[in-house]
């Protein structure tokens, strides 16, 4: 599980650090609506759509994105390091949970 952790940290951070970063539509689209509910104090009952028209995921993504948009005004990176960490806590619960 270390290796892992290492291998994870050692071939992302540094792309982190130096701005080079995966950024597409949907996370343009994510961050705008999450800035918008900061911004006017909004609360967002229906999410991101997905690629059959008319049908929509649910809000819970926009509000785990929110605090990391939160602590860093709106940085996009953050959204970024957010899932990295996640990322980082799957691996441990993995280990922890399945692991031997």
């Amino acid at each position: 599980m270390f290796r892992l952790i290492v291998f994870a940290i050692l071939t992302r951070v540094p792309f982190l650090f130096g701005g080079v970063i995966p950024f597409s539509f949907d996370h343009g689209k994510d961050s705008m609506a999450v800035l918008h509910m900061i911004k006017t104090s909004s609360l967002k009952f229906i999410g991101p759509w997905t690629s059959i028209p008319g049908l929509f995921f649910g809000p819970g993504w926009y509000y785990l994105l929110s605090p990391a948009y939160f602590i860093s005004n709106g940085h996009p990176v953050s959204a970024v390091l957010l899932m990295f960490v996640i990322g980082l806590l799957i691996i441990w619960l993995t280990k922890k949970y399945f692991g031997n």
